[in-house]
């Protein structure tokens, strides 16, 4: 990731805040994704951060339709 913005200048009250800039990292993960049926999916991902940026981020979701398929519409 570069951000192509880091060298503007910010400023909060007149006072240069240089330390809002952000240096280049690298972004990098590994997810799972199930399909329980048509109906119901969820995943689990995990990222990792390194240079500029640090740490771990862990997310989960699941999708869930309602209502019934009938020749390409849906029938709520």
């Amino acid at each position: 990731m570069w951000n192509t913005f880091n060298d503007t200048d910010v400023r909060a009250n007149g006072i240069k805040l240089p330390e809002m800039s952000m240096d280049p990292y690298v972004e990098y993960g590994l997810g799972i994704q199930r399909v329980l049926n048509n109906d119901f999916t969820c995943y689990l991902q995990s990222l990792v951060r390194n240079g500029g940026r640090t740490g771990v981020s862990l997310t989960g979701g699941m999708s869930w339709a309602v209502g019934r398929v009938n020749r390409g519409r849906v029938h709520l």
